[in-house]
């Protein structure tokens, strides 16, 4: 076992940490972190980084309610809302992350930080800390480790379900974990590859990494060897041979380092913590409300941080696309709010195709924590091929924001000539081709439920009546699609099978009805 650690350690573990002090995390040695041990916060840390951020010093017993403030909301069973808010909007007026300035923030990296309640411990590979708070965990193994991401993730499960860890589960905001190895699409996930993902209750999905952005390779730092050397001496590599390995394993384009790079590059990682972080309402299975934290997936994080871009460029109209994906809402949520953020002078109008839709935004963005009613103060339901009523005296250097399919860019058009001087932002639903990839459950004529994966529905449900699809189905004809899921890609339906598989008959039973409604 020791000798597995080891191995793990030099060839994923020690790189990792190199490269994120290439990112700009300075390496903290192990047992010199002075931290809070019921939140594993590092006060130190926290009062200089909010000093600096505030602009001013603050008093002893102001910090102390700051601690106490956050330790108590670290122990709500709100899978950590109330914390994330502070996280996010700040304390009593003090800011605990500059979002705009990330050079004015403290990222630090740390290994094998024990994490322990009183009924068990649990140490993450490597700890990233913003500011003193750990806000990131990532887990690493090697590629011939049998079921090592997925005998991670079932621990992972564990540790969350046990109350006794929720304050340090509810404090991280991302989880990744790693194998070093290419996304397998012909496996069942998470099996093969690097993902991500957010804490949760239950079952928590993990979205595979893509990189979307290749030129921030050129933000990485120049190597610092005296750094490089705490870290290996801290871990005790003095040997020629060791060292060679873990410099065989430096490489910026390896599977976890382009990960690493991706997430936690400082201004993109204060971006995902910022705009990437979702609370939506559910129902459990008696009905109660429940809340879902949810993560943007890379192509709708990158999504938005082009938006940002291209108004900075100084564009005035742009569109997003809805990518037809799960988290669909939290996208939208933090599109409004980056834009109210970009834009603050300017006045935001919302255009939706039904009432029942903006309802439901305007509910998401009360449940994330922002101000629903001060953000959509004008907002509207719109058809494309009538004329929309709108209060003239109260339009002043307006952003349009416009929800809808491919027929709400012709309205889109008579906005832009009325307000030439207007910005507008189109949500284009229906981009992804009907051959997408589908998450479905089929009822076989023996009353059973069938649950599989495919990127042609209406072909593949025919197959499964004619006998040519699964082995399952093939005695049960005729069967009948019954509930289905749209994803972007071929990883994320394989996840969900994966996930919905492991569901009870009423868990399933309960999709159905969902859909139904």
């Amino acid at each position: 076992m020791a000798e597995i650690i080891r191995r793990e350690g030099l060839l994923m573990k020690i790189p990792a940490l190199l490269h994120l002090n290439r990112l700009g995390y300075a390496y903290l040695p192990r047992g010199s972190i002075r931290r809070d041990r019921e939140t594993n916060i590092i006060p130190g840390t926290l009062k200089e980084a909010a000093e600096r951020i505030n602009g001013r010093e603050i008093p002893e017993e102001t910090f102390l309610r700051l601690t106490e403030d956050l330790r108590e909301q670290l122990n709500r069973p709100d899978l950590g809302q109330a914390f994330y808010r502070t996280l996010r909007d700040g304390w009593n007026g003090l800011q605990l992350l500059d979002y705009d300035h990330p050079e004015q923030n403290m990222f630090e990296c740390a290994a094998e930080v024990i994490f322990a309640g009183k009924t068990g411990r649990f140490r993450p590979d490597v700890t990233l800390f913003a500011n003193g708070i750990p806000l990131a965990m990532i887990e690493v193994k090697t590629g011939d480790q049998d079921k090592g991401i997925r005998a991670e993730y079932d621990r992972m499960l564990e540790r969350f379900r046990n109350g006794d860890f929720r304050r340090f589960l509810q404090c991280a905001q991302v989880w990744t974990f790693s194998n070093g190895r290419e996304n397998d699409p012909d496996l069942l996930l998470p099996a093969e590859g690097a993902f991500y993902a957010a804490s949760a209750e239950g079952d928590f999905p993990l979205r595979a990494f893509r990189e979307r952005h290749p030129g921030i390779r050129r933000k990485l730092q120049p190597r610092k060897p005296e750094e490089e050397r705490r870290i290996l001496e801290d871990h005790r590599i003095f040997t020629r041979t060791e060292k060679r390995i873990i410099r065989q394993h430096l490489s910026p384009d390896t599977v976890t380092h382009c990960m690493l790079t991706g997430l936690f590059l400082p201004e993109r990682f204060l971006f995902l913590i910022r705009y990437g972080v979702g609370y939506e309402r559910n129902e459990d299975e008696k009905g109660s409300p429940v809340p879902e934290k949810r993560l943007l997936s890379p192509e709708q994080l990158s999504a938005l941080m082009d938006l940002r871009e291209k108004e900075r460029r100084g564009y005035r109209n742009w569109t997003i696309p809805s990518f037809g994906a799960a988290g669909d809402m939290t996208l939208r949520v933090s599109l409004i709010r980056l834009l109210r953020d970009m834009m603050p002078e300017r006045q935001l109008f919302c255009f939706f195709p039904s009432r029942r839709e903006m309802l439901s935004v305007r509910e998401a963005l009360l449940e994330s924590g922002a101000a629903g009613g001060e953000i959509l103060k004008q907002e509207y339901v719109y058809n494309p091929e009538k004329e929309t009523r709108m209060n003239l005296q109260k339009r002043r250097n307006p952003v349009f924001l416009i929800f809808g399919d491919v027929a709400a860019e012709s309205f889109r058009k008579k906005l832009r000539a009325a307000e030439p001087d207007a910005v507008t932002v189109l949500w284009k639903e229906n981009t992804v081709p009907e051959k997408g990839s589908y998450l479905y459950l089929l009822e076989c004529s023996d009353g059973t439920l069938y649950c599989g994966w495919t990127n042609d529905l209406a072909r593949r449900v025919k197959s499964h009546n004619q006998g040519k699809g699964a082995r399952y189905t093939r005695s049960r004809r005729p069967v009948k699609l019954v509930y289905y899921e749209k994803y972007n890609s071929k990883e994320e339906a394989m996840s969900r099978e994966w996930h919905v598989k492991r569901m009870t008959r009423k868990q399933k039973e309960e999709l159905i009805r969902k859909r139904r409604t």
